[in-house]
């Protein structure tokens, strides 16, 4: 069998819906023999374009901020193409930049103009990587056939809630506007994150399942919690675990869910702004925050806790990788038995994932161990 090597930096977010692209896509079949993703996937719907006037225009928009379409006669592919081409990297990277700060500004996310498009169009010089939706794939049991180990990190939208808040709400004067934050953040966020309010209401009971009676009062450090946990559910999450959930239905094919909750002092918080303020909230056990401990991100002396909780990510991800089991007592996701791995600081079993996104249990303000 032929092995299609990936660096480990690329199994995280965008690596991680490069991996569950890969799953679905018929080219890459046979071609590797166990997947890793973290935080991400294919079936994210911010992470793989579906609607192809929505790609379009963004698409066109960045065109038009290179110089390369006028923005009002037909477009022609070819020629902006060929133009686009031709334009410096760094000057595409500002560019994107500029486009992604706009967008932002209008409560979108700005995504859809760098992600994975599924190729529903007439292709005839290179063959068709991504055919169809990859969630359609998964729903249909067609991904490759092979192990596969997922996770998310407790707090994991935390970093997308920050973009939001200091790009749309900070910038437009709407964070501490108590109408706007009674009526109308929640709609604005879900909106941001591809959820329609179909069916109508649908807005409203999300907001109240998440928020409670915080729902009520449009003070925004009442809401966080409830937010934190709409962002971490419908930006990773949600769609991360029904991936590893939909491939665990795959007989002799083991599936492993990883929960990392551990709260140390070293994190990605910070990271995720550069050059920005903090949002005046704790990011939590952030996005990222887990590969600050498997691949020893800090330059701070650990602490025991610390420590052992490096040395378990690296051999849980090696043994994986080598053996098809990342640790003897972690037991498989299965289709009738939602069994899955929590990291913390003495790791554990939990059941059934979907049943802790909502509640109390918020702990982001919880000292570092």
């Amino acid at each position: 069998m032929t092995h299609l090597y990936f660096d480990p930096s690329l199994f995280q977010n965008t690596g991680a819906v490069t991996v569950t692209d890969l799953m679905a896509s018929p080219m890459a079949q046979g071609l590797f023999h166990r997947a890793i993703a973290a935080s991400g996937t294919a079936l994210n719907i911010w992470r793989t374009g579906t609607n192809s006037a929505d790609v379009i225009k963004g698409a066109l928009a960045v065109s038009q901020r290179a110089g390369c379409y006028d923005g009002l006669s037909a477009p022609d592919s070819g020629s902006i193409g060929r133009c686009m081409q031709s334009v410096p990297g760094l000057l595409l990277v500002t560019i994107l930049d500029e486009y992604q700060l706009a967008e932002r500004r209008e409560g979108r996310l700005g995504f859809s103009v760098v992600s994975p498009v599924v190729q529903s169009f007439e292709m005839v010089m290179f063959p068709k990587f991504l055919r169809e939706d990859p969630a359609i794939v998964f729903a249909e049991g067609r991904e490759a056939p092979v192990p596969l180990m997922m996770s998310t990190t407790k707090h994991d939208g935390s970093n997308i809630m920050g973009l939001f808040y200091n790009r749309f709400l900070r910038d437009n004067g709407l964070d501490r506007n108590v109408t706007y934050l009674r009526y109308d953040l929640v709609p604005a966020a879900l909106n941001a994150l591809g959820v329609p309010d179909i069916p109508g209401g649908i807005h409203e009971t999300i907001s109240r399942t998440y928020l409670g009676d915080a729902h009520n009062f449009g003070n925004f450090s009442l809401m966080y919690p409830g937010l934190m946990d709409i962002f971490s559910v419908f930006s990773y999450k949600g769609d991360c675990y029904k991936t590893a959930f939909l491939h665990s239905r795959k007989t002799g094919l083991p599936t492993f869910w990883l929960s990392f909750e551990f709260r140390g002092n070293v994190s990605f918080w910070g990271q995720h702004f550069p050059g920005d303020v903090l949002p005046p909230f704790p990011g939590g056990v952030t996005h990222t925050d887990d590969l600050c401990y498997f691949f020893a991100l800090t330059f701070l002396p650990w602490s025991d806790a610390e420590a052992a909780t490096s040395s378990r990510m690296m051999s849980y991800w090696a043994d994986f990788a080598t053996v098809g089991r990342p640790h003897p007592d972690w037991p498989e996701l299965k289709y009738d038995n939602e069994a899955y791995w929590i990291v913390d600081e003495v790791p554990s079993t939990g059941l059934d994932f979907p049943s802790k996104w909502v509640g109390p249990g918020y702990e982001a303000a919880r000292p570092p161990v």
